[in-house]
């Protein structure tokens, strides 16, 4: 479900007879970019797989042709995109691994911008990230962007442009029993983008 598609309610004013309802128009709240904080302490991480930007990662490390054909056009493609997803099915394999984000928006003069956090932590056990190990540096960064593009489209009404999703940071993190990375990035539309 779309964070923008939320149920109207028709509220009675009981200063008025009982039978005059307010315009929906009036009572609707405006849904959408910037109109509302977000926090998920426990974000099921493989929701946000199908916005992994394949295109991009690809791209990054070397490839020329589009997703889907740059898996099916190249041996090299195939076995990058199998590493990836041999990844993903290493995370699944950690019981203690959570996914959280935080979400909240500051005005400036171009308009809203969102600040968005995401933390990926598991308890600290010899097997919870060995394994994981060689490929987070070059994987990770795009599965928190995938995350990052997850939230923007939720965010958006549907009317709205897809938000613009820029990284800012990305890094370990050890808190008390727990270990793994932070990704930080910022959400502006289009239109709110500085001259």
């Amino acid at each position: 479900m779309r964070y923008g598609a939320l149920l109207r309610l028709i509220m009675i004013d009981p200063l008025k007879s009982i039978g005059a309802l307010r315009s929906e128009e009036e009572d609707e709240e405006r849904v959408g970019f910037g109109s509302h904080n977000l926090y998920a302490s426990d974000f099921s991480l493989f929701s946000a797989l199908p916005c992994f930007p394949w295109q991009e990662f690809f791209s990054a490390n070397g490839f020329r042709d589009p997703f889907p054909a740059v898996i099916y056009g190249s041996d090299e493609g195939e076995l990058l995109y199998q590493k990836v997803m041999a990844y993903f099915d290493t995370l699944a394999q950690i019981p203690s691994l959570r996914c959280s984000f935080g979400l909240s928006y500051r005005e400036e003069c171009t308009g809203s911008i969102g600040f968005l956090e995401i933390e990926l932590m598991a308890k600290i056990e010899p097997s919870s990230w060995k394994n994981v190990g060689q490929d987070a540096h070059i994987i990770l960064p795009y599965i928190f962007q995938s995350v990052a593009l997850w939230v923007a489209n939720e965010v958006r009404a549907p009317e709205d442009p897809m938000p613009l999703v820029s990284a800012e940071s990305f890094a370990p993190l050890v808190e008390n029993d727990t270990e793994g990375y932070r990704a930080t990035f910022l959400l502006r539309l289009p239109t709110t983008l500085p001259e």
